[in-house]
């Protein structure tokens, strides 16, 4: 079980009360199953064509131990954020995964997008060290 600084027993509700999102490693207050603390790095990505199998995001397999946590949105400048998340099977939907094979996060899916400097993927790690 994933455990946080604060847990509210009353409604078994675990919150982790450093919420901060950073493009910098930061250390969330909680820790993994094995007792090792989380940390989280934000990456944002623009201007990059996406298509099955591309590297998105380079992150060195040497910087984890164990991934905890991988989402990932595409934004716009209109507002719009669409959510990396793998639905069904056949190719249909589209993820954010990591590849060690890669040294990064890659993009999988059928789905494609050209290069557009007023587009930007953001990938959230979670991880051990």
């Amino acid at each position: 079980m994933l455990k946080t600084k604060t847990q509210s027993t009353a409604y078994n509700l675990v919150t982790d009360k450093d919420m901060t999102y950073s493009y910098a490693e930061t250390k969330t207050g909680a820790t993994w199953v094995d007792g090792k603390p989380i940390y989280r790095r934000v990456f944002k990505v623009i201007n990059k064509s996406l298509s099955n199998g591309v590297v998105v995001q380079s992150f060195a397999r040497s910087s984890f131990s164990e991934i905890t946590r991988i989402y990932a949105y595409l934004c716009g400048s209109d507002g719009g954020h669409t959510p990396f998340t793998r639905v069904g099977s056949g190719g249909k939907g589209s993820s954010i995964e990591y590849s060690s094979d890669n040294n990064g996060f890659i993009f999988i899916g059928s789905d494609t997008w050209s290069a557009q400097s007023t587009r930007w993927v953001i990938i959230i790690v979670e991880y051990t060290k």
